[in-house]
């Protein structure tokens, strides 16, 4: 079961005293952490590098949390084989990445579903950019 989870790494502190927060994914014993935009402070975090409660960092960080638990339940874990190597193609873009766009199709999508008066001159460009091509 995959679990995610936000930290900071006690060792990474950087020189102006902040902490990244990584997003940390859990799946069969197995970690990988992804790196964020976010950092905190020290006064940000309780003594045991926890996020303190009600602050505007630790709902940034639940947003954050919620919008990848919501992209993991597209994948339906449960039901399929993914290693986290998957995961993280998937939540990176890598396979919308590997998509190849028809640009016929969606000219012709389009057409049909714009309200414009030029419409049918659109259909004729298309039209001739097949001829074209073939």
């Amino acid at each position: 079961m995959l679990t995610i989870k936000a930290e900071v790494q006690q060792d990474k502190q950087r020189s102006d005293g902040t902490y990244n927060v990584k997003i940390r994914f859990t799946l069969d014993r197995k970690v990988k952490r992804l790196s964020t935009s976010l950092f905190v402070t020290s006064k940000e975090l309780t003594k045991s590098f926890k996020f303190k409660e009600d602050t505007p960092i630790k709902k940034e960080i639940d947003n954050l949390l919620f919008y990848y638990k919501e992209q993991c339940c597209k994948l339906q874990l449960d039901q399929n084989d993914y290693t986290l190597e998957n995961i993280f193609d998937f939540l990176n873009g890598e396979q919308e990445k590997k998509q190849t766009i028809d640009f016929i199709k969606f000219s012709r999508e389009w057409i049909t579903s714009t309200t414009i008066k030029g419409a049918p001159n659109y259909t004729t460009a298309v039209n001739a950019l097949v001829r074209f091509i073939l």
